[in-house]
């Protein structure tokens, strides 16, 4: 991946050969939903963390989903970059439907999480910077004690549960984590459904096939 750019509020990235490929994100007005994969990375009683540079709080290292990837792909592409090998994903840990406000945006997250391990255990205890190719920004990796993990800002904090924790029960892998201040859910202003009966309109009598004005009031 070389390079991004937004066409159609869809997020798009560039290949080595500059085909696009679509990210499994966009935005509406103010909203933004995306699914992101992560991974859980402890060697030597220390866990792999990430943090964008210009953040303060901490995410467990992973990124974002191309169409038609799955999510163990994913987190293995993106593991790639920072570490330099080949991640071997395990078990999915849980999957959190999270809501949350930054960059003056709602968010709208799927997170899904997986234990993971690497082949060729590193030594180093420190912390390096990586910088996404297709994202032109840097993030943060450091090492972080065990110990010390309560006293960390590691968002969602309801991942702090799942660090050195066996693997779950199946009625516990889905979770939902509300901490936007948007009362949800997302309706259309006036606008935009003028604009979405026009598109109905002319999917009568063309190609587009988009929802009747009934669909965007079902919840």
């Amino acid at each position: 991946v070389i390079g991004s750019t937004a066409w159609n509020n869809l997020q798009v990235v560039f290949s080595s050969k500059r085909r696009p490929i679509v990210c499994l994100r966009f935005d509406i007005e103010k909203h933004r939903f995306c699914i992101r994969t992560a991974g859980i990375l402890i060697t030597n009683n220390k866990i792999l963390l990430c943090r964008n540079s210009k953040a303060d709080h901490w995410l467990l290292p992973g990124g974002r989903i191309y169409l038609q990837e799955s999510t163990e792909d994913a987190l293995k592409r993106e593991m790639m970059g920072p570490l330099g090998q080949r991640v071997n994903v395990d078990n999915l840990v849980q999957m959190i439907e999270h809501f949350f406000d930054d960059q003056d945006l709602h968010w709208h997250e799927y997170l899904f999480i997986y234990n993971m391990d690497i082949p060729k255990r590193s030594e180093e205890v420190g912390s390096f910077i990586y910088e996404k190719p297709d994202s032109h920004q840097s993030h943060i990796y450091e090492w972080h004690d065990l110990s010390n993990i309560n006293h960390i800002d590691l968002r969602p904090k309801e991942v702090l549960e799942l660090v050195d924790s066996s693997p779950l029960s199946s009625d516990r892998q889905h979770r939902v984590v509300n901490n936007s201040k948007f009362p949800g859910p997302f309706e259309f202003g006036d606008s935009k459904v003028t604009l979405l009966n026009n598109l109905r309109a002319e999917s009568e009598i063309g190609r587009l096939k988009v929802g009747t004005s009934n669909d965007l009031s079902s919840p």
